[in-house]
């Protein structure tokens, strides 16, 4: 059965969906940001590796860009460190991992 998102012309198949999800890991590791598309929002939860404790978990905007700062936002809250460092790694969509 065909996807009825990508079916229908007008919708935008580039456009967010369900199960999208997004990572940034910091702190070379320490730390991983991971986005996911709730439907109407991205949910940002943030582990402490290696345990995978987790030590954040918001909801914010429907934009992914907006998202992704706020993510990082939410770690310098957390871990104050300095993101343009080579200790950071860019985001990545998970099924591109």
């Amino acid at each position: 059965m065909a996807d009825p998102a990508s079916a229908d012309p007008d919708v935008d198949v580039a456009t967010p969906r369900r199960g999208e999800t997004w990572f940034r890991s910091h702190l070379d590791g320490r730390l991983l940001a991971d986005l996911r598309w709730l439907g109407n929002q991205y949910r940002i939860l943030v582990f402490r590796l290696p345990e995978r404790v987790a030590v954040a978990d918001e909801c914010c905007t429907e934009v992914l860009d907006l998202a992704r700062l706020r993510a990082d936002r939410l770690v310098q809250e957390t871990f104050v460190h300095d993101c343009d460092s080579s200790g950071c790694a860019p985001w990545v969509q998970y099924s591109e991992a």
